[in-house]
């Protein structure tokens, strides 16, 4: 059955004859298990199998050989993909063999390569967009891959804009004579001067006489906005007080008067009584 090619009744005859564990029947199912693994698509799916085959047999060399050249087959995919990191660990699934021969090695190279040359790339796209932090973390990364050298220099160019940022900033701060915009500049400067140093950059001695600048800045912004402070709660104080007085004369102005005068002859006129044939000319009084 195996010969002529009937593999789904070839199993069943075998599982009708025994299990794998039986010596006689062990060839036959080497046979079978190799058939399963040319079959599979993925080194995922043919590896299991392969497995299934007695070591040093016929079969399970050539089995080995097919799940090694699925795996090649995937890593070229990662390569395309960009997915390098992925590459390394998909080789260590293949045959010790495979793992240390010509391919195997040359896939491995090329991924790395690739890899550097990502990192290259993404770091110079940090340093064009200012963000050191981000130009540092890829030069880790590219010495992580073995390349020390092409690291060292992404270092080097990083150290190069800080310091050249750092200069220029420190020197505006300086020029200003605005305090609030001076202490923005100065923050910003000496934060560059922190991280340079962090990178095993050198600052200059003006760095500490920006910093005692800075200081000196801070105390008088401090001072300024305590008398702003202090002047704010005084007016909104000012500003209560006359509210409360407003409040008072209309609640003055809306309670009911008494009588102070009854006018038993003639009209109400103020705070007196006048004829009723008269016009009064007075304003509003307690006469009744």
């Amino acid at each position: 059955l195996l010969r002529s090619g009937e593999y789904s009744a070839a199993r069943a005859e075998l599982v009708a004859l025994g299990d794998e564990s039986d010596a006689d029947l062990a060839p036959l199912w080497d046979e079978l298990h190799l058939h399963d693994v040319m079959a599979s698509q993925t080194w995922s799916d043919a590896k299991p199998i392969a497995a299934k085959i007695r070591d040093g047999s016929p079969q399970h060399s050539a089995a080995m050989e097919h799940v090694d050249a699925l795996i090649a087959e995937a890593a070229e995919q990662l390569i395309a993909a960009r997915r390098y990191e992925a590459v390394g660990p998909l080789l260590h699934e293949g045959s010790p063999r495979f793992q240390t021969g010509g391919a195997a090695l040359a896939l491995s190279d090329r991924a790395r390569a690739l890899a550097i040359a990502a990192e290259s790339e993404a770091g110079r796209a940090c340093l064009g967009s200012g963000q050191w932090d981000c130009a540092l973390s890829q030069a880790t990364a590219i010495e992580n891959l073995g390349d020390h050298d092409v690291a060292r220099a992404l270092r080097d160019q990083t150290r190069e804009a800080v310091t050249a940022q750092a200069v220029s900033l420190t020197r505006e701060a300086k020029a200003e004579k605005n305090r609030a915009v001076r202490l923005g500049l100065t923050q910003t400067a000496l934060g560059l001067w922190n991280r340079l140093g962090r990178v095993g950059g050198e600052e200059p001695p003006d760095v500490e006489k920006l910093r005692r600048r800075l200081a000196a800045d801070q105390a008088d912004e401090e001072r300024d906005d305590a008398k702003r402070r202090a002047t704010a709660e005084r007016e909104e104080r000012r500003m209560a007080k006359q509210r409360e007085r407003e409040e008072s004369r209309r609640e003055r102005s809306s309670a009911p008067r008494s009588c102070c005068k009854h006018c038993s002859k003639g009209c109400p006129c103020g705070d007196t009584c006048i004829s009723c044939s008269k016009t009064c000319h007075g304003g509003p009084g307690c006469a009744c």
